[in-house]
């Protein structure tokens, strides 16, 4: 099974689908930018997300500091665990707009701190330290937002009552339209 599908597919699904309340995405877990947190002179190994600016939003990640309507809003934000903000700055308090450099294989960038969030629990499928914009894996390869490309793992919050099996057949419709492909895909998993 494949789980890569289209970066444009979250935001497509809420425009034509009544039934989908709210998309978000997250790369596909090849794609997960690791790398080096740099702070002055300390220096932090991470494993980070490329998110949609809602993703705080969809997932139920606790805040500490920022806002999540608009904590990815700026593609120069990136989002820190506590564990990640406690190893760079020492506390958890008054992050918002410190800078840091993060060097991985798709940027040497430096970054604006939006948000602190909680430390993913142990069990989430999911794991990772810092949080960054969609954008920049788009940047890395433009397929990440192509209809043709599988870059992104895409998550749909429903309406209630909303029955599942018409709507698998209708986002399967919409997938196969805009990827041009007459080979049918089944988008639940």
């Amino acid at each position: 099974i494949w789980k890569g599908t289209s970066g444009l597919l979250a935001e497509t699904l809420v425009e034509e689908l009544p039934e989908v309340e709210r998309a978000a995405l997250h790369q596909y877990s090849i794609f997960k930018p690791k790398g080096i947190l740099i702070k002055e002179d300390i220096k932090l190994e991470v494993e980070g997300l490329f998110a949609s600016d809602n993703y705080f939003e969809v997932f139920s990640y606790p805040l500490i500091e920022g806002d999540a309507k608009t904590i990815l809003k700026d593609k120069n934000s990136v989002v820190l665990s506590e564990s990640t903000a406690l190893k760079l700055f020492g506390t958890l308090h008054d992050l918002i707009g410190k800078t840091l450099v993060w060097k991985n294989d798709y940027f040497d960038t430096q970054f604006q701190i939006s948000g602190i969030f909680k430390d993913v629990p142990n069990n989430a499928s999911n794991q990772f330290d810092a949080v960054v914009h969609y954008d920049w894996l788009i940047d890395w390869d433009r397929y990440a937002n192509d209809w043709t490309g599988g870059y992104a793992e895409t998550i749909v919050l429903l309406k209630e009552n909303t029955d599942l099996s018409l709507l698998s057949d209708k986002m399967t419709q919409v997938y196969k339209e805009k990827r041009q492909f007459n080979k049918p895909r089944t988008l639940f998993v």
